[in-house]
């Protein structure tokens, strides 16, 4: 789901809106990612996603991927190439306030049918990559306090 988000004033620009890094706007984008969300075409990643930076426009990708994408400073398209290192064995580990995820990644199979056995320890979202593949995520697998 994407979102273009813009501060509240008496004329809104509705295709280049003003979301500044101060105030609100500031806040949203330092807590954007803990609620899912990921500033889709940032700064200096032009030649990455084919668009022009817009300080405005967000993407809800869910926990952990904006936690992820966030930290290593990924775009999208740069965290399926970097997830196409992960697979179900070998998954990417990610704790967050609520847990510990697993993410991998699989290609999906010719012909269109793809299976996989999924660890029963987690329970496990699979999202399509638009390109050839699958995002897989187990968790939110909760802690007790010593495990933290």
């Amino acid at each position: 789901i994407d979102v273009d988000l813009g501060l509240a004033q008496p004329t809104i620009d509705f295709i280049r809106p003003e979301f500044h890094d101060t105030g609100i706007c500031g806040e949203f984008r330092r807590q954007a990612a803990d609620y899912g969300f990921i500033l889709r075409y940032p700064e200096g990643k032009e030649e990455i996603t084919g668009i022009a930076y817009e300080p405005w426009h967000f993407r809800y990708v869910g926990t952990p991927h904006a936690q992820i994408m966030t930290a290593l400073d990924l775009t999208l398209e740069e965290y399926h190439d970097y997830l196409k290192d992960f697979s179900i064995d070998a998954p990417c580990c990610w704790q967050t306030a609520s847990g510990k995820y697993a993410v991998s990644y699989l290609s999906a199979s010719p012909g269109g049918n793809t299976q996989v056995a999924l660890p029963p320890e987690l329970a496990w979202t699979v999202s399509g990559d638009n390109e050839a593949g699958f995002v897989l995520t187990g968790g939110p697998q909760t802690l007790s306090p010593d495990q933290r």
